[in-house]
């Protein structure tokens, strides 16, 4: 907790004489008031090895490659010197800041390198070798930025396969999937989850796009994410919203394809409906919430095998699992339920209009018809919510 927050929580627990004003000292003890002088000393390194890298980088064409190779391994050897023995003198974040510095200048030393050389490379292998050695580091210093820097190395390196070499990197995706997910069951931290399930779903993008493989095969890579946020050592709430999140814009975008021709006829994978019923079994089995378990596995069914109307499946889907959001959360009286519900809704009311309307209504009828309707559905919903809210904050709820 920050500590101007806790100064302003105790101090009315003081004033309802929950607490008395010794305790809110000893409390306030307890919580040193941190200053942003580490947040300063990693920019202030960070700027420092930019400014190095850039007078380099404009003089680097004036240079013998021999000087070229000394430099780079110079530098590199330098920072991580340097950042060794900040941190053995305890200033962990200017430490850091020298490490992230090492990290970058490793990968631009093997890109220029292979400038340098002439040395073609046909797969982003260079990608890979650069997140192992971000993530080796890592695991020397345990400083999470570093962590941060290696998601941030194997994700870009992914697209970058894509645009360049038009095809994924298989170790790049096991490095990202094996790799940041053995730290976050360690650390256990919803920051961290979030940017691995936001990598995790670009990761698959690119996997499955660049591999030919048919999109319905995200729909089994982001059910995998989902049961995996279901096991107790993967539990985070970050990996549900993302799964979840992805698989409905996914199931937003069928309402629009399905039905044309981008999407007109596809042969049934009988390797993906296997594999696909087996890990819905499994979510089944672990999930503990039965019904909302059950509720999110519709955005997760491939609806493109159904042929004929299967957008229009898809947008049933959404009302359905946006409805059954809005009737558990009332029934249960869980706001958190009712505001998914109400989102949920109002998207898919958005998505069926622009699908049913656009081609033969005016386009300023258009616009001023949908902001009534959608005025009026979030003034109906958020009235419910309201009432619950007003409900919890009474104590009303089981």
């Amino acid at each position: 907790m920050k500590r101007s927050l806790l100064e302003k929580e105790a101090a009315s627990w003081v004033e309802e004489g929950i607490i008395s004003r010794e305790q809110y000292e000893q409390i306030i003890k307890r919580y040193p008031n941190r200053n942003s002088r580490g947040l300063l000393t990693i920019f202030g390194g960070l700027f420092i090895g930019l400014g190095f890298l850039t007078f380099v980088a404009s003089n680097w064409s004036f240079m013998p490659n021999i000087l070229k190779m000394g430099i780079l391994i110079v530098s590199l050897l330098g920072f991580y010197f340097f950042g060794e023995r900040a941190y053995q003198r305890g200033s962990k974040a200017l430490g850091t800041s020298f490490y992230a510095i090492g990290v970058l200048l490793f990968g631009e030393s093997m890109i220029l390198t292979g400038q340098m050389y002439h040395y073609m490379s046909y797969s982003a292998t260079t990608f890979f070798l650069w997140g192992v050695a971000a993530l080796l580091v890592y695991m020397a210093r345990r400083e999470q930025p570093l962590l941060y820097l290696t998601f941030a190395i194997l994700t870009v390196g992914q697209i970058y396969s894509w645009m360049t070499y038009g095809e994924a990197h298989l170790g790049i995706f096991l490095l990202f999937v094996m790799g940041g997910g053995f730290e976050l069951v360690r650390l256990r931290r919803d920051f961290l989850a979030l940017l691995y399930g936001f990598g995790y779903v670009l990761q698959s993008l690119v996997l499955v796009f660049a591999g030919g493989h048919d999109y319905v095969w995200l729909l089994f890579l982001w059910l995998l994410l989902y049961v995996a946020s279901n096991l107790s050592i993967f539990r985070f709430p970050s990996l549900q919203i993302t799964s979840i999140g992805a698989a409905f814009l996914l199931k937003a975008i069928e309402v629009f394809l399905l039905d044309s021709w981008v999407m007109e006829r596809w042969d049934v994978n009988v390797t993906f409906l296997i594999v696909h019923i087996v890990l819905t079994g499994l979510l089944v089995l672990l999930v503990k919430d039965r019904t909302i378990g059950v509720l999110n596995l519709l955005l997760f069914l491939p609806i493109v095998y159904v042929g004929g109307n299967a957008g229009v499946i898809a947008l049933v889907l959404l009302y359905v699992l946006s409805v059954g959001y809005l009737i558990i959360g009332t029934k249960r009286e869980s706001i958190g339920l009712v505001n998914f519900g109400t989102g949920a809704f109002l998207v898919s009311t958005l998505i069926a209009y622009v699908q049913l309307a656009w081609d033969f209504l005016n386009k300023s009828v258009f616009f001023f018809i949908g902001g009534i309707l959608l005025f009026g559905l979030s003034y109906v919903l958020n009235r419910e919510r309201r009432r619950l809210s007003g409900y919890e904050k009474g104590g009303g709820f089981r």
